[in-house]
């Protein structure tokens, strides 16, 4: 367990550099923002029983 909770610390560098990140505001409506693309285009649906839905999605190559 300690040597997990070593590897997801997050060191005063990398802080450094996620504070320094410049990300702009998604404007709802102007254009599909990264999880509806994901959404509508990632999911398939396998199999839908009372009280369980099992899908599958594919991670696109940039993301791997």
């Amino acid at each position: 367990m300690e040597k997990a909770k070593g590897i997801l610390e997050v060191r005063k560098e990398e802080e450094e550099r996620v504070s320094n990140l410049c990300i702009e505001p998604h404007r709802a409506g102007e254009e599909p923002s990264f999880y509806e693309s994901f959404a509508i285009k990632g999911i398939t649906v396998q199999e839908i029983k009372p009280g369980y839905v099992s899908c599958t999605f594919t991670v696109p190559p940039r993301l791997t």
